[in-house]
């Protein structure tokens, strides 16, 4: 059986203990493992307190080789949900463009590839929601899930004003871009809610690992 490992970006949290920590939630993890991947967690590289949000501190020579190993080793990426988005995440979301390697982005993850400016607005009705939103025919998203009008959960109290070099395949009823993809590579696509907690979107994480193990380097 061909195995894949699936990285998935660390994000800083503040543990009750009052103690600064970088990790994954659980359920990440845990859709990966079904899917059939091997999950990774991808730490930055950096040495800096993240909690204390130093989004400006650029990555060095070093610190951006010493990530180069960690990202050789991953057959397919997920840039998860999170808080604050760091260089080191926006140099994983180039990394993927150019090396082509498959990418699942999620909340912030979606957020960080549509804009390397991180460049965020307010939005006030989509945190601890669920709503509809309506894909286009043309895309990945549709392929999988068959469906033009799915019904999606919501945690960002920030959207993006635009896509970038991203097509748009979904918005809200309120016109928030919800899924963007990338045709120029094989599997680059971000969704604006959590597909991890929605036992029915198992299959985005399992077409994503497909997509990995047939194009494992």
């Amino acid at each position: 059986m061909r195995k894949v490992i699936i990285g998935i970006v660390s994000r800083a949290i503040h543990s009750n203990s009052d103690r600064n920590m970088l990790g994954v939630y659980e359920s990440y993890i845990r859709s990966v493992i079904k899917g059939g991947g091997i999950p990774l967690i991808i730490s930055p590289t950096q040495n800096i307190e993240y909690e204390l949000f130093n989004k400006h501190v650029e990555l060095n020579d070093e610190e951006i080789d010493n990530l180069n190993c960690i990202l050789n080793l991953c057959n397919g990426i997920i840039m998860p949900g999170g808080d604050k988005a760091f260089k080191y995440d926006y140099y994983i979301s180039n990394y993927c463009i150019k090396k082509n390697i498959p990418v699942l982005g999620i909340c912030l993850g979606m957020q960080i590839m549509c804009s390397n400016n991180n460049d965020f607005i307010p939005v006030y009705n989509h945190y601890l929601t669920d709503h509809k939103i309506e894909l286009i025919k043309e895309s990945k998203l549709y392929n999988i899930f068959n469906k033009e009008i799915m019904y999606v959960n919501s945690r960002h109290k920030e959207q993006v004003k635009n896509s970038g070099i991203y097509k748009v395949v979904a918005r809200s009823d309120d016109e928030v871009i919800e899924a963007v993809e990338l045709d120029s590579n094989t599997f680059n696509v971000g969704v604006e809610w959590h597909p991890e907690d929605l036992s029915d979107n198992q299959i985005l994480f399992d077409k994503f690992i497909e997509t990995v193990k047939k194009q494992k380097r």
